[in-house]
Protein backbone atom coordinates (compact mmCIF):
# COMPACT_ATOMS: atom_id res chain seq x y z
CA UNK A 1 0.00 0.00 0.00
CA UNK A 2 1.52 3.79 -1.07
CA UNK A 3 1.82 5.61 2.10
CA UNK A 4 1.27 9.21 1.69
CA UNK A 5 3.71 9.95 4.33
CA UNK A 6 6.42 8.10 2.81
CA UNK A 7 5.43 9.73 -1.09
CA UNK A 8 5.57 13.23 0.73
CA UNK A 9 8.74 12.47 2.19
CA UNK A 10 10.79 10.87 -0.52
CA UNK A 11 9.36 12.93 -3.53
CA UNK A 12 8.72 16.27 -1.06
CA UNK A 13 5.34 16.60 -3.07
CA UNK A 14 2.04 16.53 -1.92
CA UNK A 15 -0.58 14.54 -4.00
CA UNK A 16 -3.74 15.75 -2.92
CA UNK A 17 -5.56 17.72 -3.40
CA UNK A 18 -5.31 17.62 -7.35
CA UNK A 19 -7.23 19.56 -9.16
CA UNK A 20 -6.02 18.34 -12.97
CA UNK A 21 -9.04 18.48 -15.20
CA UNK A 22 -8.16 15.73 -17.77
CA UNK A 23 -7.81 12.10 -17.16
CA UNK A 24 -4.65 11.89 -19.15
CA UNK A 25 -2.72 14.53 -16.93
CA UNK A 26 -3.72 12.51 -14.03
CA UNK A 27 -2.42 9.08 -15.29
CA UNK A 28 0.80 11.05 -16.55
CA UNK A 29 1.54 12.68 -12.99
CA UNK A 30 0.90 9.02 -11.12
CA UNK A 31 3.00 7.37 -13.68
CA UNK A 32 5.99 10.12 -12.93
CA UNK A 33 5.08 9.32 -9.12
CA UNK A 34 5.92 5.55 -9.54
CA UNK A 35 9.09 5.71 -11.45
CA UNK A 36 10.62 8.26 -8.93
CA UNK A 37 9.43 5.95 -6.07
CA UNK A 38 10.86 2.70 -8.07
CA UNK A 39 14.37 4.84 -8.51
CA UNK A 40 14.11 5.27 -4.97
CA UNK A 41 13.50 1.45 -4.34
CA UNK A 42 16.62 0.58 -6.55
CA UNK A 43 18.86 2.96 -4.72
CA UNK A 44 17.67 1.59 -1.62
CA UNK A 45 18.16 -1.61 -2.55
CA UNK A 46 21.06 -1.61 -4.18
CA UNK A 47 23.52 0.39 -1.95
CA UNK A 48 22.79 -1.78 0.89
CA UNK A 49 23.05 -4.97 -0.80
CA UNK A 50 26.47 -3.83 -1.95
CA UNK A 51 27.72 -2.96 1.85
CA UNK A 52 26.16 -6.22 2.83
CA UNK A 53 28.05 -7.84 0.42
CA UNK A 54 31.11 -5.72 1.54
CA UNK A 55 30.25 -5.75 5.06
CA UNK A 56 30.59 -2.43 5.79
CA UNK A 57 28.96 0.53 6.60
CA UNK A 58 29.13 4.32 5.02
CA UNK A 59 30.52 7.27 7.23
CA UNK A 60 29.76 10.47 6.43
CA UNK A 61 25.96 10.75 5.52
CA UNK A 62 24.00 12.00 8.29
CA UNK A 63 23.95 15.79 8.79
CA UNK A 64 25.64 16.72 11.55
CA UNK A 65 27.07 13.65 12.37
CA UNK A 66 30.24 12.61 10.15
CA UNK A 67 31.51 10.34 11.79
CA UNK A 68 28.40 7.70 12.46
CA UNK A 69 28.57 4.44 9.66
CA UNK A 70 25.13 3.83 8.64
CA UNK A 71 24.30 0.40 7.12
CA UNK A 72 21.48 0.23 5.89
CA UNK A 73 21.33 4.07 4.17
CA UNK A 74 17.87 5.36 3.09
CA UNK A 75 17.76 6.89 -0.54
CA UNK A 76 16.81 9.96 0.82
CA UNK A 77 20.32 10.00 2.85
CA UNK A 78 22.21 9.17 -0.44
CA UNK A 79 20.60 11.81 -2.54
CA UNK A 80 20.87 14.49 -0.36
CA UNK A 81 24.66 14.01 -0.16
CA UNK A 82 24.68 14.86 -3.72
CA UNK A 83 22.86 18.33 -3.33
CA UNK A 84 25.95 20.22 -3.28
CA UNK A 85 27.37 18.41 -6.17
CA UNK A 86 27.24 20.65 -9.82
CA UNK A 87 28.86 20.94 -12.91
CA UNK A 88 30.18 24.05 -14.66
CA UNK A 89 30.74 24.71 -18.23
CA UNK A 90 33.01 27.24 -19.30
CA UNK A 91 33.31 27.96 -22.99
CA UNK A 92 36.90 28.82 -24.04
CA UNK A 93 38.10 31.03 -26.54
CA UNK A 94 39.01 28.32 -28.61
CA UNK A 95 35.37 27.33 -28.87
CA UNK A 96 36.03 24.05 -26.61
CA UNK A 97 34.40 23.35 -23.52
CA UNK A 98 35.44 22.72 -20.69
CA UNK A 99 33.49 20.43 -17.49
CA UNK A 100 34.28 20.79 -13.98
CA UNK A 101 32.19 19.33 -11.10
CA UNK A 102 32.50 21.05 -7.81
CA UNK A 103 32.31 19.39 -4.31
CA UNK A 104 32.25 16.34 -6.08
CA UNK A 105 34.18 14.18 -2.40
CA UNK A 106 35.58 10.75 -2.11
CA UNK A 107 31.68 9.70 -0.42
CA UNK A 108 30.19 10.24 -4.03
CA UNK A 109 32.14 8.07 -5.77
CA UNK A 110 31.98 5.26 -3.25
CA UNK A 111 28.07 5.97 -3.36
CA UNK A 112 28.39 5.46 -7.23
CA UNK A 113 30.01 2.65 -7.07
CA UNK A 114 27.72 0.43 -5.09
CA UNK A 115 24.84 1.54 -7.06
CA UNK A 116 27.12 0.52 -10.14
CA UNK A 117 27.27 3.59 -11.69
CA UNK A 118 30.70 5.38 -13.34
CA UNK A 119 32.58 7.75 -11.32
CA UNK A 120 32.93 9.74 -14.58
CA UNK A 121 28.94 9.88 -14.80
CA UNK A 122 28.83 13.73 -14.36
CA UNK A 123 31.91 14.45 -17.11
CA UNK A 124 29.71 11.99 -19.43
CA UNK A 125 26.70 13.90 -18.81
CA UNK A 126 28.34 16.79 -19.35
CA UNK A 127 29.91 16.41 -22.18
CA UNK A 128 26.67 14.38 -24.07
CA UNK A 129 25.06 18.18 -23.59
CA UNK A 130 27.57 19.26 -25.89
CA UNK A 131 28.06 17.01 -28.83
CA UNK A 132 26.35 17.78 -31.77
Amino acid sequence: MLDKHRVRRYLNVELLPLNLKKDNRVVALLNIVILALQFVSIIQYRSRKALEQQAEALADLVPGNKNRKVKQPTAELLLKRFRPVCAVWVKLPDESISVTILHFDPIHAIILNLLRCPDDIYIRCANNCFQN
